[in-house]
């Protein structure tokens, strides 16, 4: 694929994830009139990242892995079939770290099984997803979330006017389960072209690959405790509606990331691995991180002093929570995790095992050196958190 055609995809992908994902925002943000804080932090830092856990290390690692463009069509299927196994693994393990001390509350506990089921499915059709990114069906990708994502937020949103008094965790979970329903369907039909067998003239599995598999796996952990870690901090150190009030700030600090740099950093991981041109990828990289300047210049100089005034407009209620001192310090945090995601999809689509073993080695000291300092200069306070963050 030449930067042109590149440059289309992300345009179409990136557009569409936009269009939807501002809708959902907006039916979200209706869904809120009938949260309380404290069942929005608990939905935001224990549900919601008890799925993205499991969901972001699978991706960071098979998925990775099985898009090298150094191993044939068929031991990248056989690769990716490794997601199940993982998937159902990390899922048990997970799924008792959760429980914790909510382990008596009904709402809460039959939302973590139904979150539990919608793991389950993605994971039966997590390989053939793989392998439609390896061709790059930008299109099917893009219409089969965007689908997905408004059908989550339209289920959660008509539950929760109806049960929202009682089961508002239970009403989300069903929200969850429904955006998996339709992965599973769009994509299982891939079955009867792409599944695992055995090569006649080949290994199943290539060396090389299970190496960088493994190096993958470790360094998706770290990024797990990197991009994660500040929610289990949260989710353990601050009350529900304190959780509740972060959880509103992050929804509206990182819209823009999940809009914007979200598909530019997940088309580029398939451009990365699959293009030989150096000068082409060079291009390509430069030309986004030119962009993702301007963010780091315009955002610092106006979401600081319109933060409060923009929620008072959007959510009255939530206008004097914390919400509004820690939204301003996303100006910074947003433009530098644009420049690290790309960055990142850069390394893992281009490095060898032994360079991104090195990578992750160097990223855990810098994380617990962070750990340290903000748990002990800043008391882990919800703006202490902010800046860990």
């Amino acid at each position: 694929m030449d930067i042109s055609a590149y440059t289309k995809s992300i345009a179409l992908s990136t557009t569409l994830a936009g269009f939807i994902k501002v809708s959902n925002f907006l039916v979200n943000q209706l869904s809120l009139r009938y949260v309380d804080p404290a069942n929005l932090g608990r939905h935001s830092f224990k549900l919601e990242l008890f799925y993205a856990s499991i969901q972001q290390l699978s991706k960071d690692s098979v998925g990775l892995a099985s898009l090298s463009a150094s191993i044939s069509n068929q031991q990248s299927i056989n690769l990716a079939f490794l997601a199940i196994p993982l998937n159902v693994i990390t899922l048990l393990i997970t799924r008792v770290l959760f429980i914790g001390s909510n382990i008596g509350d009904a709402d809460y506990n039959r939302a973590l099984t139904l979150y539990a089921l919608s793991i389950l499915l993605e994971a039966l059709v997590e390989p053939l997803k793989y392998q439609s990114n390896k061709r790059v069906e930008i299109k099917r990708k893009s219409f089969v979330d965007s689908f997905s994502f408004a059908a989550k937020a339209l289920v959660s949103f008509i539950l929760l006017t109806r049960y929202s008094n009682h089961s508002s965790l239970t009403c989300y979970a069903f929200g969850q389960l429904s955006y998996s329903l339709i992965q599973f369907v769009s994509y299982c039909g891939d079955i009867a072209i792409h599944y695992p067998r055995i090569l006649a003239n080949e290994a199943p599995f290539s060396k090389a690959s299970l190496l960088s598999l493994r190096a993958l796996i470790t360094q998706a952990l770290i990024k797990l405790g990197l991009t994660q870690g500040d929610k289990y901090i949260i989710s353990s150190h601050l009350s529900d509606s304190d959780q509740g009030a972060f959880a509103l700030a992050d929804n509206y600090g990182s819209m823009v990331a999940r809009i914007v740099f979200l598909p530019i950093e997940e088309n580029s991981r398939v451009y990365f691995s699959k293009n030989d041109s150096v000068e082409q990828v060079s291009n390509a990289i430069g030309l986004i991180l030119r962009s993702y300047m301007l963010f780091l210049v315009v955002l610092p100089a106006f979401l600081p002093n319109y933060a409060r005034t923009l929620l008072q407009i959007l959510l009255p209620k939530y206008a004097n929570s914390n919400a509004g001192s820690i939204l301003p310090h996303y100006s910074i945090y947003i433009p530098i995790m644009a420049f690290n995601g790309i960055l990142e999809s850069f390394l893992h689509s281009t490095a060898t095992s032994s360079v991104i073993n090195k990578h992750s080695s160097n990223s855990n000291a810098i994380y617990i050196l962070l750990f340290e300092v903000y748990a002990k200069l800043l008391s882990l306070n919800h703006c202490g958190l902010c800046k860990y963050h």
